[in-house]
């Protein structure tokens, strides 16, 4: 099944007021392909729930290769009256008569803005839920990438990377490759309506804009026919990017997406100060401490980032009397090799390159604290995994971490969390959240 965006015309946009939550305001638009009985074109619709939007963190919960690896899904719901009214006039339609139109490959357009942030979300008829006795209509939408499509009015492919390379060697041959940097802003850029951008990368730290001093170390793409001066695959395909993004995000243990407005691009390790939120007992309307781990006898690691190059722990043994074995392993990103700048040349060239301090380490830790496995020969401790409800929407934005304050209970005071899972309720303002010390 291919899905399908409504055409640019014969297209019916249904929307709604903008409403005050305790937070700030929210509305949303449908756009939908136009059914034959329907003559008007704009549409306003009532919100009886504004409802939630959901993210999941826990993409590798389940150990496995990139297929298992989604980028920030979230899924959000919310409900309206069927009955919908032509924006002209007085006429009143049923919402549900006009989607019973539409074949199971019809993608559903829904813009939904928070304040002034604007994420896109699409869903099929498959996943509205129609209430006879509420006369009422459940849409539960996902992201664009769930169904293979960019959001509505995006742009991909290589001319939107005009410009944005540098010059590499191969043999005697120049040609252009886009760095990890670049494409992965360009990627979170095109997922939302003007998104700002949270990016920290310990590895991919520079844009093309930058100036690269002499023998100065970088990874990036390095896989082209021979004597091409294009690099392939070029990130012209969508379904491409996201692949590539996947893999830089396993490679760092990040998490990537969209929601509220945000573009986020986030090792699970990094504290930059700027993104820390301190939670007092005041924000807190229920907790839940849990300090269980997995007992892992036999733990096997390896992240590799070039032909060369690897976090690998040897095949280290935890606890010899473990309950369980663990086996992790995720290769490079597609023909990712190391280079190093030549300002002689003008040029990056084949080159060595050495992990930032203390990044094989933060590496190691960080996917032990998300499988939640205590290792007590290297000092690494699981942690508490806590989960509750905090008050306000706008308290914790989706990639960042928390502190509790001292005061809430011992085993969490003074300690830093990473949400695992985040669930915002718009009209209650509040966040449901799971998270796990680091």
């Amino acid at each position: 099944m291919s899905y399908v965006l409504p055409p640019s015309i014969s297209k019916i946009s249904i929307g709604s007021a903008t409403e005050t939550i305790a937070s700030g305001t929210v509305s949303i638009t449908i756009t939908v392909r136009n059914a034959a009985s329907f003559s008007g074109s704009s549409y306003t619709m009532d919100l009886i729930d504004v409802g939630s939007i959901e993210l999941d963190f826990n993409y590798i919960e389940s150990i496995g290769d990139i297929d298992d690896f989604t980028v920030n899904l979230p899924r959000m719901e919310f409900k309206i009256l069927d009955s919908i009214k032509l924006a002209s006039g007085t006429t009143r339609e049923s919402f549900v008569d006009l989607i019973s139109s539409l074949s199971g490959d019809d993608i559903m357009i829904i813009k939904m803005t928070v304040n002034s942030g604007s994420d896109y979300y699409y869903a099929t008829r498959d996943n509205c839920e129609f209430s006879f006795s509420s006369r009422s209509v459940k849409i539960s939408a996902l992201h664009p990438i769930k169904f293979g499509l960019l959001p509505v009015d995006s742009e991909w492919g290589t001319s939107y990377f005009s410009g944005k390379t540098v010059p590499y060697l191969f043999g005697a041959t120049n040609i252009n490759v886009v760095l990890p940097k670049d494409l992965i802003e360009g990627y979170l850029k095109q997922l939302g309506d003007t998104p700002v951008i949270e990016y920290h990368s310990s590895l991919y730290t520079k844009t093309y804009t930058d100036t690269f001093t002499s023998n100065e170390k970088a990874l990036l793409p390095a896989d082209f026919p021979a004597g091409s001066t294009t690099f392939d695959p070029a990130p012209d395909d969508f379904e491409d990017a996201t692949i590539r993004v996947k893999q830089y995000a396993l490679g760092e243990c990040a998490i990537v997406g969209n929601v509220f407005g945000y573009g986020f691009y986030v090792p699970r390790f990094d504290k930059t100060g700027s993104n820390e939120v301190a939670i007092t007992s005041d924000n807190l309307e229920s907790l839940e401490m849990n300090i269980k781990f997995k007992n892992v006898r036999y733990y096997d690691f390896v992240v590799d980032h070039t032909p060369s190059l690897s976090v690998d722990t040897n095949n280290e043994i935890i606890n010899p009397l473990g309950d369980i074995d663990a086996s992790i392993y995720y290769t490079r990103p597609d023909y990712q090799f190391s280079a190093a700048w030549s300002t002689l040349n003008n040029r990056f060239e084949f080159s060595t390159f050495t992990y930032p301090a203390g990044f094989a380490d933060n590496l190691e830790i960080a996917f032990k604290k998300v499988f939640r496995v205590s290792d007590s020969l290297n000092s690494i401790d699981a942690g508490v995994y806590i989960s509750g409800t905090i008050f306000g929407i706008d308290t914790l934005k989706p990639y960042q971490y928390f502190s509790i304050a001292s005061g809430v209970h011992p085993l969490v005071n003074g300690k830093d969390f990473r949400p695992a899972y985040l669930k915002y309720n718009l009209k209650d303002d509040t966040i449901e959240f799971e998270a796990y010390e680091f």
